[in-house]
Parts: C-alpha cells; structure tokens; sequence
C-alpha cells in the first residue's frame, strides 16, 4: 500500500516535471516566431505550473483519502493513533508502579504486631 502511495507520489513530481518542459519549450517556441513576449511566455509558463502543481496537490490528497479509507476498512489503525494509544499505555503503566511503590512503601512503615 505504501509502495503504491510513492509511486503515485513519484508519478504526480514526473507529471509536473514534464508539464513544466513541455510548456517552456511552447512557450520557447512561440516567443521564437515572435507571437508572444518573453515576458508574456514567462507568465504562461508560471500560471501553468501553478495550475499543475494544485491539480497535483489535489490529486494526492485524493489518494491519501482514498488509503484512509481502505485501512479504515481493513480495521488498521494510524501509526500517529498508535503511538498516542502506546503513550496512554506508558503512562498508565508508570502510574500504576507509582501506586503499587506507594502501596509497599505503606505496608512497610504499619509496625507489626
């Protein structure tokens, strides 16, 4: 599943990394042939990276939903969720041995008759 998450991931930065060659290579070509201005091409290029880089972002969290949804399906528990369920854990677990410690620490100071 996390294999899958990083490709996707992968793809998305190949996505962006060929729509940005792409588009400055137009652009490149088009300012060549003198229909458009430097200037003018440089905020093409700028306004499409920005609309590739939301569409992106957008399509990752997408499948990041999606991987939630399937682990909460397969009952599988977030590691974050975990790990604030193991710190409970500890914490119980050190006041427990503070209680019991007290408990001891009682026992032996009632004198014996």
């Amino acid at each position: 599943m996390l294999d899958m998450l990083r490709k996707a991931t992968l793809a998305g930065i190949g996505m962006l990394t060929l729509t940005e060659e792409r588009a400055r290579k137009l652009v490149d070509e088009l300012v060549e042939q003198g229909r458009m201005s430097q200037e003018e091409g440089e905020s093409i290029v700028k306004e499409i990276l920005t609309k590739a880089e939301a569409s992106r972002e957008e399509w990752e969290a997408r499948i990041r939903d999606l991987i939630q949804e399937a682990f909460r399906k397969m009952d599988l528990v977030p590691r974050k969720d975990l790990e604030l369920v193991e710190e409970q854990l500890r914490a119980l677990e050190r006041r427990v041995a503070d209680l019991e410690r007290r408990e001891r620490d009682r026992e032996e100071e009632v004198p014996t008759m």
